[in-house]
């Protein structure tokens, strides 16, 4: 409200969060229609990828101009409709979350499920990145982006988080996070032999590259997103070793599938409910 009241009219107002939904923010403006999200993502030098996030007000003018200037400074925008704002985030909030709720089963240690991230496709591990952002700051955006779509998945990742930021291992810069808590509060995990081991560990992957795949192709059936414009982006942004389209060509259609079913018959999340793959390669 203050800005607006000392910048020119044609002037677009933006803002970088990456969770807290726009209308909030933009609330009190009374010019709404040059209000938007432009979301650039860290490293910001390096990272092209920059969300273009719209509220139900934004006008075309301003989006275009707003495009306009990415492409000038050679980034390349990805245009989300209302419903998709920060779906980046989005994505990489559903992997933190189920990557969760496998650690809860008690087979592997933290820095053990890390690494079979890294050594499969990811370049930073999940709990890497969840120390290294923040556990407020994931926390937060699980507040903002919860809905029925996504509750039964974020629900144990929050309520533990909340214990783990009230003992003071809030991760971020400097700060003791999950890793620390994991070696300080030791697990007893299951003993299976070896070969049983590699195996979760494989299917461990393959669940997380399916929810993954799996979210792209309910995003573009959705009509949320441009196909190569998120197929890109999520590359990028996630630091993966493939894209969605390239990684469902390598893993294989009903292999995928399996998973997400298997997944939905043993928990009854509709998260697991596979989407029409072929959306993410037609």
């Amino acid at each position: 409200e203050e800005i607006e009241a000392i910048v020119k009219p044609q002037c677009i107002l933006a803002t970088n969060t990456s969770s807290i939904p726009l209308g909030k923010i933009f609330e009190r403006c009374s010019r709404k229609e040059r209000c938007m999200g432009l979301h650039f993502f860290y490293p910001v030098k390096i990272t092209k990828a920059v969300e273009i996030n719209k509220t139900g007000f934004t006008d075309v003018r301003y989006v275009e101009a707003a495009r306009d200037f990415l492409l000038g400074v050679k980034k390349k925008p990805i245009e989300l409709n209302e419903e998709a704002n920060m779906i980046l985030n989005k994505i990489l909030l559903t992997m933190i979350t189920q990557i969760y709720i496998i650690y809860e089963e008690n087979y592997l240690t933290i820095e053990e499920i890390d690494e079979a991230l890294k050594d499969s496709f990811l370049t930073f591990g999940l709990f890497e990145i969840i120390d290294s952002t923040g556990l407020d700051l994931i926390i937060e955006s699980v507040e903002n982006f919860i809905d029925d779509r996504y509750r039964a998945l974020y629900i144990p990742f929050y309520l533990n988080g909340k214990v783990l930021l009230r003992e003071g291992f809030s991760g971020g810069a400097g700060n003791k996070g999950f890793a620390e808590y994991s070696l300080e509060y030791p697990k007893k995990l299951k003993e299976v032999d070896e070969a049983e081991l590699d195996a979760y560990k494989e299917n461990m992957v393959l669940i997380i590259q399916s929810l993954l795949m799996n979210e792209v192709a309910f995003l573009i059936h959705k009509g949320y997103v441009e196909k190569a414009s998120i197929n890109d982006g999520i590359r990028e942004v996630l630091g993966l070793s493939d894209d969605p389209k390239t990684m469902l060509k390598n893993i294989g259609k009903e292999r995928v599938k399996n998973c997400l079913s298997e997944r939905y018959e043993k928990s009854e999340n509709p998260i697991y409910t596979p989407v029409d793959l072929d959306l993410l390669i037609s």
